[in-house]
């Protein structure tokens, strides 16, 4: 099809400034839909950087290092009130509340284990954030922050192929494909999509009940067999060449505002003989509507082939932060596709019968 119509904006980088590994990404617009204010987390030099609706950084928050209100491993950024921005520090196992004008630690809390995902958390209500983090010991995908209490509890499915992974004691799959994602659907219901499957999930927070909703279609990209599990686990049929090259991986989930579900998916590959090996990727966008049980597949998300691309979905926008590496510079711009629109979709993307009807696949 066409390629897809986007905004672009560059942002400043200079020698005390340089995303060298973004993790998270937050975008908040004024209601004339311009950019106003960018917020990233960026693990190479783990601070979170802040900047303005014209691309120029306008604050640094945290510092590399071990200490509360430094980062050892900057991850998943999310902003929990107009005063406020947040972020996971994978390393320390920990979230972290800051003053967004002062930059000054508000807040310090630990979890004991699990691996975060990629998307921010949703909020249930004033009290309680609804994390993607991963754990092997409880086989859960999700952890319900209770915020007044400073309390964890876990719940969410894990895809039957993760399962079949861990069982093996090796868990090469599981780790391999160990980025969960999350998006709120409204009410008590989250859905929750796996780097390493393609089934998409509805759960209840409330009630702790998990279906399996839909089944993401692929036409261009590699997907993510059912049986991919087996390439990592079994030493019998173990796969050729590096993991890369076996399968998709999901890099983004969001929820627009009239119900359709937004998917990124990754196809990456490595270039060069090495080492080091350097990996690129080519980046898919799936828009699914649940009603009409009909999808539009693969569409090319614009950018450049930089495999460490992140993307956000806010307010019927997809975000992409598309960092772009020519010799010795590099440029970060952050690109905008609006889709609160419904667009025609092209006559080869155009799936039918997506959704899972009834239950199963999933424990």
């Amino acid at each position: 099809g066409d390629p897809l119509p986007y905004d672009s904006l560059l942002l400043a980088q200079d020698e005390g400034v340089y995303i060298g590994n973004p993790y998270g990404l937050v975008v908040k617009h004024d209601p004339r839909s311009a950019v106003e204010e960018v917020w990233i987390s960026d693990f190479f030099s783990n601070v979170l950087l802040h900047f303005d609706g014209d691309g120029e950084l306008r604050a640094r928050l945290g510092a590399p290092g071990p200490g509360p209100a430094e980062f050892s491993s900057a991850a998943v950024i999310f902003h929990p009130g107009p005063e406020q921005v947040a972020a996971v520090d994978r390393r320390q196992r920990a979230v972290k509340w800051f003053d967004r004008a002062s930059g000054e630690l508000e807040r310090f809390l630990r979890y004991d284990t699990g691996l975060i995902g990629v998307t921010p958390p949703v909020p249930m209500s004033r009290d309680r954030l609804v994390f993607p983090l991963l754990d092997f010991e409880s086989r859960t995908s999700l952890a319900i922050l209770d915020l007044t209490a400073g309390t964890w509890r876990r719940s969410g499915p894990l895809p039957e192929a993760y399962h079949r992974s861990l069982d093996t004691g090796a868990g090469g799959f599981a780790s391999f494909f160990v980025n969960t994602l999350v998006a709120g659907l409204g009410g008590s219901e989250v859905l929750i999509g796996f780097s390493g499957s393609e089934i998409l999930y509805r759960h209840d927070v409330e009630s702790g009940e998990s279906v399996p909703l839909g089944r993401i279609p692929r036409r261009l990209r590699r997907g993510a067999s059912d049986d991919l599990w087996r390439a990592f686990d079994i030493p019998a049929e173990y796969g050729d060449g590096l993991p890369f090259d076996w399968a998709s991986g999901m890099d983004g989930l969001g929820v627009l505002g009239d119900g359709r579900i937004v998917a990124i998916h990754a196809d990456r590959e490595p270039e060069g003989t090495g080492p080091p090996v350097l990996l690129r990727g080519r980046h898919f966008m799936t828009i699914m509507d649940i009603d009409d049980d009909v999808a539009c597949v693969d569409l090319p998300v614009p950018g450049g082939r930089d495999t460490r691309s992140i993307f956000a979905v806010e307010d019927d926008v997809l975000y992409v932060l598309d960092r772009r590496v020519t010799m010795l510079e590099s440029e970060a711009w952050l690109l905008r596709l609006d889709l609160a629109d419904r667009r025609p979709c092209p006559e080869d993307a155009l799936v039918e019968g997506w959704v899972i009807q009834g239950t199963g696949a999933y424990r």
